[in-house]
């Protein structure tokens, strides 16, 4: 038995005590019993024995033994009442005795019932194991994943690309711009990953293949997105057969690409403008401020030699241009940040010896190569006006999508179903900085650079429901693979997860205090963000056979 349970057997036996003290001794005597208890240890009592008493049994006393000759007196305040208790007033004195509990007893029970339950509550309080306080953990309820597609291969050809090497970059086995196999293999680890975090939550939980109709995967046109997608249908329920949905009209899926879709009409002058302030007055200070990361670049392309194009006195000075219905930032920054991003890939892809950077290549340099890559990234896709104008529309329709998760029944825009367990989008490096821009978000997980947008990483808005409360709330987080996960293709398990941090929404904080963002909140934030002129109404598509 535990010490917690003898207490409160006790103060259960305390209480039916006093009580029945009550019932002899009166209204008074009562609570100064019930002071005096907690106070001292219990006054002395003893029996005696009446003489006259027909039966001689005894009768209790409280006081002294010195008061045991025969008679006993005790006073009970009640009009001064003087009750003379001996043998042959026993019958009048219970009757007197009942007739004073009659209108001082129920005061008394009640104090001592709020006296018992104060105590037990104190007690309760201090020993939590006397009667634990259980929350229901919240409840999973949908998720919108917006993924990058897996590692590919470099988009440029290989004429372009050994302009600025003194060696031939390396052949990857698929055209430029597809999904590598490996690429594959990681995009699958990370579908598994997916599918056991989703389970260990209660979100995948239907017998057979009943969920594979409730998630949702919709993938841009271009090969390596939809083969991204494919790579994450089979993995996140093996053995079951998950749609993957895509544009079938010609041109641009509008949600990914909604200017070369036609969809957005992007204000050249505005653009520029946006630029230029984020740039100031010195735009060839940000040259120096890298030159490290340059150098650095410099080393691995050229081992020291003259290459056909040097990358810094090549490319020009730093200056914004606009080109028809866009703008460009022109400069050796933009070069830049596509080959680092091109060695990137070929450390995340594995490969080994003269093919990884001709022997040059390593994780720490390659860190300091990316910088180039994120400086380019946040000037020219999550400076404010560019990212509303290319991020608005997908950032409604997942929005639109969660609504629809929320109230169970058809919004429309939104993609997927109502009933719907999970919306997973497989785009760009590009959309993912578009909303990270918008919403002014931020990350940084070991081993890349602020911000970056690895192969495969993915941006996580999941709905979460109280289940004491009702209310729904929500979590955003940034998940990717490490490099060295990639380059070794290391399984992934939630007790051996992709790297992952917890981002916070600007003006949920405030409100939340750093816990998950309210529903209602989340809601209000992304409406207020997404430029309506340029989100359009339809969203969906049909599957890819």
């Amino acid at each position: 038995m535990r010490a917690s349970d003898t207490a409160l057997g006790l103060l259960a036996r305390f209480a039916e005590f006093t009580l029945t003290r009550c019932k002899l001794i009166g209204t008074w005597r009562a609570i100064w019993f019930l002071s005096l208890t907690w106070r001292r240890p219990e006054p002395n009592m003893h029996d005696m024995t009446d003489p006259a008493r027909p039966s001689g049994k005894p009768f209790r006393v409280i006081g002294s033994p010195k008061n045991s000759a025969g008679r006993v007196t005790r006073s009970i305040a009640r009009n001064n009442l003087l009750l003379e208790l001996d043998a042959g007033h026993d019958q009048q004195a219970m009757e007197v005795s009942r007739s004073i509990c009659k209108s001082n007893c129920k005061p008394v029970r009640r104090f001592a019932r709020t006296s018992i339950s104060a105590i037990m509550m104190i007690w309760m309080a201090l020993f939590s194991g006397a009667s634990p306080v259980t929350t229901s953990p919240p409840q999973l309820k949908y998720v919108a994943v917006i993924s990058r597609h897996g590692v590919r291969a470099p988009t440029w050809n290989s004429e372009r690309l050994n302009q600025y090497s003194t060696e031939p970059w390396p052949e990857w086995g698929v055209p430029n711009g597809y999904l590598t196999p490996h690429g594959r293999v990681l995009m699958k680890l990370m579908g598994t990953f997916y599918s056991d975090w989703l389970s260990a939550e209660g979100l995948l939980k239907s017998p057979g293949c009943v969920d594979s109709g409730r998630i949702y995967i919709w993938a841009d046109k271009e090969s390596r997105t939809l083969e991204t997608g494919s790579a994450l249908a089979e993995s996140l329920l093996p053995g079951c057969t998950i749609a993957v949905h895509s544009r079938i009209e010609n041109g641009s899926d509008p949600l990914f690409d909604p200017i070369s879709a036609g969809m957005a009409k992007m204000n050249p002058q505005m653009a520029a403008g946006a630029l230029r302030d984020r740039l100031g007055h010195q735009p060839q200070q940000l040259l120096e401020t890298d030159r490290s990361a340059f150098d650095a670049l410099q080393y691995v392309l050229t081992g020291g030699k003259i290459p056909p194009k040097s990358l810094l006195e090549s490319s020009g000075e730093i200056s914004i241009s606009i080109n028809g219905k866009s703008v460009e930032l022109n400069g050796p920054l933009g070069t830049a940040s596509t080959l680092s991003e091109n060695l990137l890939l070929e450390y995340a892809n594995g490969l080994q010896g003269e093919d990884l950077g001709w022997g040059r290549l390593n994780a720490e340099n390659l860190f300091q190569i990316l910088e180039l890559h994120t400086t380019y990234a946040d000037l020219t896709r999550r400076t404010g006006y560019l990212a509303r104008v290319r991020g608005s529309n997908l950032l409604a329709h997942v929005l639109r999508s969660m609504q629809q998760a929320v109230t169970g029944h058809t919004v429309p825009g939104a993609l997927g179903n109502p009933g719907d367990i999970a919306l997973v989008l497989c785009g760009h490096d590009t959309n993912l900085s578009n909303i990270s821009g918008i919403l002014g978000l931020s990350w940084h997980l070991q081993g890349y650079q602020p911000d970056d947008t690895p192969p495969g990483g993915a941006l996580i808005f999941s709905l979460w429901r109280d289940r004491n409360s009702g209310q729904y709330f929500v979590r955003t987080q940034y998940v990717a693979q490490t490099l060295d996960q990639m380059r070794s293709a290391t399984p992934l398990t939630i007790s051996s997860p992709p790297s992952k941090q917890d981002v916070s929404i600007p003006g949920c904080e405030i409100v939340a205090q750093n816990r998950p963002c309210s529903w209602q909140v989340f809601e209000s934030i992304l409406q207020h963000a997404s430029d309506l002129a340029f989100v359009s109404t339809e969203a969906g598509g049909s599957a890819t056979p």
